[in-house]
């Protein structure tokens, strides 16, 4: 089935793939065009952008990965050449999922690729101003994102590694685990100043995540 690029357009938005290929030569809105506009959209930006072209010369080339395709393939091109491609770009997305996955949450925006800074930027600002209730989740954060859950959790899936609920549950206990660090907040206070009313609850996530009971980590910080 033959897609315009408008229409391309539309499906990237409704259902975020994992790869992208756009043949320069669409209708409508051709190629170049509309991996501009995937790559100016802060909620699509991270989606690779594989460029197909019957037209060889440097400057189309050029023009291509200045507007941040990843790559592109010349026409006529051979099927194993095209996967290897795709292959390989989605390796190098699971190995950045590995290096953010692990990194302390108020971290990430110092770590993140320059591409995508800007959107962790907003996302742990949004996060940060609706720490202390409770209730904030994804409905919340979708709307002032004006996106969908099933595009947001694939953006934050992609960046991260994990899905936007436990991001959003990761970063209220990154923040507990600086305010153990760095305050004299006792831990009820610090469960309740990241958004969780049981203490005994927050205990237990805080222990699952890692690995340590709260007040052992502050045992151990005391000088």
């Amino acid at each position: 089935m033959n897609f315009d690029g408008e229409e391309e357009l539309q499906l990237a938005k409704s259902y975020p793939p994992d790869i992208i290929l756009a043949d320069i030569m669409m209708p409508v809105m051709d190629g170049l065009e509309f991996t501009k506009i995937i790559k100016s959209d802060r909620i699509l930006n991270h989606i690779p952008v594989i460029l197909l072209t019957a037209r060889a010369d440097q400057n189309s080339i050029n023009e291509g990965l200045k507007i941040g395709a990843e790559g592109y393939l010349t026409k006529p091109f051979n099927e194993e050449e095209v996967l290897s491609r795709m292959d390989n770009l989605i390796k190098l997305k699971e190995k950045l999922k590995e290096k953010y996955g692990g990194v302390v949450f108020s971290e990430i925006e110092k770590n993140v690729d320059r591409g995508q800074k800007e959107f962790i930027k907003e996302l742990n600002e949004i996060i940060t101003e609706n720490l202390t209730n409770e209730k904030f989740g994804i409905p919340e954060l979708t709307k002032r994102l004006g996106t969908n859950h099933v595009t947001l959790n694939k953006k934050i899936k992609a960046l991260t590694g994990v899905t936007s609920s436990n991001y959003i549950k990761r970063f209220r206990l990154n923040v507990a685990h600086k305010y153990i660090a760095e305050t004299n907040l006792n831990l009820n206070e610090i469960s309740f100043k990241i958004g969780i009313s049981d203490p005994t609850y927050f205990t237990k996530l805080f222990k699952a995540e890692f690995q340590i009971l709260p007040s052992k980590l502050r045992e151990d910080l005391m000088p």
